[in-house]
């Protein structure tokens, strides 16, 4: 019993199972043929998992273990940060999101969206802001 609770713990065994679901996935979307809007972005998503599962594997050699443990613990320590950071984006995303959308509506005489600064749907206004945090200052829209 403690070896099945320490194997579902194990986080990698599940990038393990998510990469044999994406491979199948991937096959099954070629095999469907017209489906390649979902076979790249899975396609692109296992290799991704693969690469991270190789830094796994860097840990067995000894002039990359402390390389990787370093990582690691980089990544551990800035979680907060990354959580104080993900709100102030899905906030700010939010915010301007709604400010444009009231722009648009008051606006219907103009058929462009040249006035829409950040896109049609909420996914691009989280891109939008992530790419204003990032350094992209592209204001031209405004």
């Amino acid at each position: 019993m403690k070896l099945k609770l320490e194997y579902i713990t194990n986080f990698l065994n599940y990038i393990d199972l998510i990469i044999d679901l994406l491979c199948l996935s991937v096959y099954l979307f070629d095999w469907m043929g017209d489906m390649q809007n979902y076979l790249r972005p899975a396609a692109s998503s296992s290799l991704i998992l693969v690469w991270v599962k190789l830094f796994y594997y860097l840990r067995a050699y000894k002039s990359t273990s402390q390389l990787i443990r370093m990582i690691i613990e980089i990544v551990k320590d800035i979680r907060y940060f990354l959580l104080v950071l993900f709100i102030g984006i899905f906030g700010f995303a939010g915010a301007f999101y709604i400010l444009q959308f009231g722009l648009s509506k008051l606006e219907k005489d103009n058929d462009s969206s040249d006035h829409l600064f950040v896109g049609h749907n909420p996914i691009l206004a989280v891109i939008y802001i992530y790419q204003l945090v990032m350094g992209n200052y592209n204001l031209g829209n405004f």
